[in-house]
């Protein structure tokens, strides 16, 4: 664990902590997994100093000098470190991008740093802006915010550096821009649009699904008014007034016109006229009128349905 003392001076700002360390020349501020997040050290003297497993989460540490201090298993998600920001001879075995140890580096965890690759690691940090997207990313709702950026920024010249996949669906997309921006204003903007763009593509999927739902309720509901009407025609006889014309082969003399009424059972020769189809009445009062459904099925089930 840290030591409280260290670690009191150190909250204190850069001018009290950096005094404090030129009259103890002698001390290496033991800062281990010390509770740093969000605090400002920028220009803070931290050569020798023990970070070692530190959360380091949105810590400002620009123009502070690191030289020699052990950052191994530090935390350092969107620290801010810029050009003037020294890490030379950094001991560090491992880091972690994420806070509660996600997104290691290296990845595979029984490899470690060589000497001088964190800070070639993080020289990239210094030249790009890193944005981390540890649960995978929605490219839709990326691109819309990248071009929102670009709009609302249009004399950074931002552009899209690399793309690297992590394990686990996690992605890194590194941004350049102008050297004299402000690459944490521009993380935290980015972000911001990201989570906004991002609400809205989910509320709009919300909105089509619920739509598609109700369409199919509503022809479910008109394929069970249909199957209701099959079910009542098929159980009762149909009423149809035709003419049948019926010509007589044998000794023709001429064309007979008789008319039935009822039931039309075995006739023979051709049927012409007018029938009577209650399957397409049944049908235009279905979908034709809304409140047409019940009135329908109530009409043929107590038998008072006519042809006309």
């Amino acid at each position: 664990m840290s030591n409280p003392e260290h670690v009191e001076w150190l909250l204190k700002g850069a001018a009290e902590w950096n005094l404090w360390r030129r009259k103890n020349l002698e001390i290496k501020p033991d800062l281990q997994a010390a509770d740093l997040s969000w605090q400002n050290l920028s220009d803070c003297d931290l050569t020798q100093a023990d970070l070692s497993h530190a959360n380091l989460q949105a810590t400002h540490v620009l123009g502070a000098n690191l030289t020699q201090a052990n950052l191994t298993g530090a935390c350092i998600q969107d620290w801010n470190i810029n050009a003037d920001t020294i890490l030379d001879n950094v001991v560090c075995d491992y880091v972690y991008l994420k806070s509660e140890q996600q997104e290691r580096r290296p990845r595979n965890p029984s490899i470690r740093f060589a000497p001088n690759d964190f800070f070639q690691l993080h020289k990239k940090s210094i030249e790009t802006i890193d944005i981390i997207f540890s649960e995978g990313v929605s490219w839709e709702t990326f691109l819309q915010s990248f071009r929102s950026l670009q709009i609302n920024k249009p004399h950074q010249n931002l552009s899209i550096q690399s793309i690297e996949r992590g394990v686990n669906g996690a992605f890194v997309i590194r941004l350049e821009a102008n050297e004299d921006i402000d690459k944490a204003s521009i993380e935290r903007e980015f972000k911001t649009l990201y989570q906004l763009h991002f609400e809205e593509l989910r509320n709009r999927y919300e909105a089509q699904l619920a739509a598609k739902d109700s369409e199919i309720e509503f022809y479910r509901q008109q394929n069970s008014n249909m199957m209701e009407v099959t079910k009542i025609l098929a159980s009762r006889p149909i009423n149809v007034q035709t003419n049948i014309n019926t010509e007589h082969h044998a000794n023709r003399v001429g064309d007979s016109v008789q008319h039935f009424h009822g039931q039309i059972k075995g006739v023979s020769g051709s049927v012409d006229g007018e029938d009577t189809n209650i399957f397409q009445q049944a049908y235009d009062r279905i979908f034709g009128e809304p409140e047409g459904n019940k009135a329908i099925l109530k009409e043929m089930e107590s038998g008072e349905s006519n042809a006309n």
